[in-house]
């Protein structure tokens, strides 16, 4: 496992670390949702219009029923993915914000463990 604990790694280099650990490890399918980066005005318009929408987190796990946001040490969810994290846990869904590689794999173990728990 790569250690990414610096606070210079950028959010992208852990959540890159970290779906790659999932991978390898066999879990379940995750993917990521490419909702940010910089576009033109007309490029935006077409994405909102085929159903991009602001605030959704970086990755999906269908068979976890899990979203993961990855922040910095310092990062906090804005008002659009507060209420995107709040939408889908009023539908079952779990939202782990994780601030780096190694908290990440802790709370989605965490999670995991604790779902499977209160399976029938």
């Amino acid at each position: 496992m790569p250690r990414l604990n610096r606070q210079s790694v950028t959010e992208h280099e852990h959540q890159r670390e970290f779906v790659r650990w999932w991978r390898q490890s066999g879990r379940p399918t995750i993917f990521a949702i490419p909702n940010g980066g910089h576009r033109s005005k007309a490029q935006a318009c077409r994405l909102k219009a085929e159903g991009v929408l602001a605030g959704v987190l970086d990755l999906f796990c269908p068979a976890e029923r899990m979203w993961i946001e990855f922040k910095t040490p310092t990062g906090r969810l804005s008002p659009v993915q507060k209420a995107f994290a709040e939408d889908v846990e009023s539908c079952g869904y779990r939202v782990i914000v994780a601030y780096g590689f190694d908290d990440a794999i802790a709370q989605a173990n965490g999670e995991i463990k604790r779902h499977w728990k209160q399976k029938p």
